[in-house]
């Protein structure tokens, strides 16, 4: 199942390890996705595209689950009740699930109520907000875990998970970032638009949906401040590369922020974007002179790259350990924050791999073809040790 712009970055990575063990997998073995969510929106560049050029599924269920509105409690019951006719039709046995949303909540309870396996992608981490409470939710529901660091690991083994069951493969989405393509930077620009000639930084700021009455103070203040690092004081300009909120309790707030800043300036500098293909967005990552904002991206991705980057607010609490390259500060502390952006700028680090070290596929592609793997009853014994 693949429900955002975000998550088929790493979804992609299982998809094709899964795809490469086939030929070891019992005869009448096939992969198909379920495609829903922010892919199937066009306000969010219809992303459902990028899924279906994947090769070697056998077929893609679509299914908008924003029909009754955005309401995540809708949006969960409209995801369960189509995903249940799927599983029922094609006898689904196994169903690999990513993160933190709504999406994924949805899809493993219908999973699990069915006696489908659930193998979650990127759990025992920690954050902030209601996501972190949906992670583990999925762990419980869960059979097989494929988490990012040995703190994860640890984490969701503590919880009672089967140790056996539990695997430190590292972030699918490294696997993207460690391979230079043959894009350059100048022909990503170009394909997007982007109007920027020299360097820029990047901003994306979602709503924290336990916290969604601060949300409009919050971004106008962090936009305030970009505007006024932007131009430099009269010396030069420092544009931003605005990257739109996900589609969130709140997020109206962030975008009627955003959408009065384009008001009153022009591209010179900012330039926003529903979406960019992940390969793309590698490219603008790594060449970007720094990052801001509470994407995950900011403290998993960019110390991948060696960028700095800030990390505003509540959204990603406890997700990092304490990365060089990661600042955090208070969505409401504009000394701080112009601090951090004017210390920041253009300021190179070592990579780090924390998250992954871009040989996620090939980790997975073995733990597939193990004998036996999708032969695990769908029941699980809790290890509590005491």
């Amino acid at each position: 199942m693949t429900g955002t712009r975000a998550d088929w970055s790493k979804m992609k990575v299982p998809a094709r390890a899964f795809l490469n063990a086939l030929p070891h997998l019992p005869p009448g073995t096939f992969l198909d996705i379920f495609i829903t969510g922010m892919h199937m929106l066009p306000e969010y560049g219809l992303t459902k595209n990028e899924v279906l050029g994947l090769e070697g599924v056998r077929e893609f269920h679509e299914y908008d689950n924003h029909a009754q509105g955005p309401d995540q409690v809708d949006v969960a019951e409209e995801t369960i009740k189509h995903l249940k006719k799927v599983i029922k039709r094609e006898k689904i046995t196994d169903m690999f699930i990513h993160g933190d949303r709504v999406e994924a909540l949805a899809c493993a309870t219908a999973a699990r109520l069915l006696n489908v396996r659930v193998h979650h992608i990127e759990g025992g981490e920690i954050t902030g907000s209601v996501d972190n409470d949906i992670r583990y939710a999925v762990t419980a529901l869960s059979r097989f875990h494929y988490v990012c660091t040995e703190d994860a690991q640890q984490r969701l083994i503590a919880t009672g998970q089967p140790a056996e069951t539990v695997f430190n493969v590292g972030s699918p989405e490294m696997d993207a970032h460690a391979v230079v393509g043959s894009l350059t930077l100048d022909q990503v620009k170009e394909l997007h638009g982007i109007p920027f000639t020299g360097q820029f930084g990047i901003v994306s700021f979602h709503s924290v949906t336990t916290e969604q009455q601060f949300m409009a103070n919050d971004a106008a203040n962090l936009f305030a401040t970009l505007e006024e690092f932007a131009m430099g004081g009269g010396k030069s300009i420092k544009p931003f590369l605005v990257i739109m909120p996900n589609n969130d309790p709140g997020t109206d707030d962030i975008r009627r922020i955003i959408e009065i800043i384009f008001d009153d300036r022009d591209s010179e500098l900012f330039f926003r974007a529903a979406n960019i293909p992940f390969e793309h967005f590698s490219v603008l990552q790594r060449n970007a002179a720094l990052f801001i904002g509470n994407s995950s991206a900011g403290v998993r991705e960019m110390p991948f790259h060696g960028v700095a980057s800030i990390n505003v607010g509540s959204r990603q609490d406890g997700r990092a350990p304490d990365i060089q390259s990661i600042v955090t500060v208070a969505p409401n502390d504009n000394a701080t924050m112009l601090k951090a952006l004017e210390e920041g700028w253009g300021k190179k680090f070592p990579r780090d791999t924390t998250f992954g070290d871009g040989e996620c596929e090939e980790r997975l592609t073995q733990i597939f073809k193990t004998a036996g793997h999708f032969n695990l009853p769908v029941q699980k014994t809790l290890n509590f040790g005491y």
